[in-house]
Formats: structure tokens, C-alpha cells, sequence
């Protein structure tokens, strides 16, 4: 179902780009600097210890929120990003406590340029989480890597697709260096 969801993302942000790239009176990258804030909700992937393979996969939806600042230079952008995810919960298959890793939060840095009212970017950041397995909880920490694109639908409102995946590089037990993917559609709002 992730893989579907991710390639259908893809063709929705291909399409945008596509439609953009046509459109006359194109905004400079300047349409998009400043400070921006929203919301996003996600569907999940992955697993939360490699040990266990595809047995405990994590999915189900997930809700987030976000602020960062873009700084134009010429037709690229460039700026810091904070969110938090609610939670991403694996699949117990009915044998065993669920894994659960909630209030995610990254800290990225994106890096992308525009094409008229779209931009596209890449991201990198670090990642942190609390990883719950029964009575068992500790934090996971980590870095994060993810692409995305926004298309300003309004002066002040953006729409865009997000998908971000996080390794966790920790021998917490339970969470053994596992990864968590999340491809998000978000709404957001430039300050």
C-alpha cells in the first residue's frame, strides 16, 4: 500500500510540475521566502528493527505539523524546517505488544528551486522519537532525508507533498536500527 501511495505522489507532483512549467508570469523564487507554517498528514512505512524484517511494518496515518524559513537566492531556496508527527504505529499481527515511535520530531535543512509557482527540494536533518514498546520506552535518534514540492495556490497558501524517511541509528532494544518512512500531504500558510 506505501509503494502505491509513494508512486502515486510522485505522478500528482510530476503532473503539478508539468502544468507549471507551461504557466506564463512566473513567481521568482522570492514568492516563497520567509517564514511558512502548516499542517500535514502522513501515511507511515518501514519497520522499527531491522532483526525483524517486514513482520512488524509500520502504517496507518499519521498527523504532523511544521514552521521553517526559506531565503531566496536567485531562483533557489534554501532555509531550516522543524516538525512533529504524531506517531507511527507497527503492525503487531496479532501476537505481541505494538511498536510504536511518537512525537517525531526533525530538524532538516531543504535546499530547492523554483519553476513559476512550484518549488521542488531535497532535505537533510536529524530525527528524534520516542519508541514505546509495552512497558518498555526510550528515545530513538537519528538523521532524516526526504524530497518534496509545494505549489502557491494563494498569496499566502502553499500546497505540497512531503516524503521524508527516517533511520534511527540507536541499539535501544526493540528499535534496533530501524527506519521510518511517512509521505505526507501538507497546507501551509507563508507569514
Amino acid at each position: 500500500m506505501a509503494n502505491t501511495i509513494v508512486r502515486n505522489m510522485v505522478c500528482i507532483g510530476g503532473a503539478s510540475l508539468a502544468a507549471t512549467a507551461g504557466m506564463s508570469g512566473d513567481v521568482e523564487a522570492q514568492g516563497f521566502e520567509g517564514a511558512y507554517g502548516g499542517l500535514s498528514y502522513g501515511f507511515n512505512s518501514g519497520e522499527p528493527d531491522e532483526s525483524l524484517g517486514d513482520f512488524y511494518p509500520y502504517s496507518g496515518g499519521s498527523v504532523g505539523l511544521f514552521a521553517g524559513y526559506n531565503f531566496a537566492v536567485g531562483d533557489f531556496i534554501v532555509g531550516p524546517e522543524l516538525g512533529w508527527t504524531s506517531e507511527a504505529d507497527a503492525d503487531d499481527n496479532g501476537f505481541y505488544t505494538n511498536y510504536v515511535a511518537s512525537d517525531i520530531i526533525d530538524l532538516r535543512l531543504r535546499a530547492g528551486t523554483t519553476f513559476g509557482n512550484t518549488m521542488v527540494y531535497g532535505a537533510v536533518g536529524f530525527a528524534r522519537a520516542t519508541g514505546t514498546k509495552g512497558p518498555v520506552s526510550d528515545t530513538l535518534n537519528g538523521y532524516s532525508i526526504g524530497v518534496g514540492l509545494e505549489v502557491n495556490v494563494a498569496p499566502n497558501v502553499f500546497i505540497g507533498a512531503d516524503i521524508t524517511r527516517r533511520n534511527f541509528n540507536t541499539d535501544v532494544k526493540y528499535f534496533d536500527n530501524g527506519h521510518l518512512t511517512t509521505a505526507a500531504v501538507r497546507i501551509g500558510f507563508r507569514f
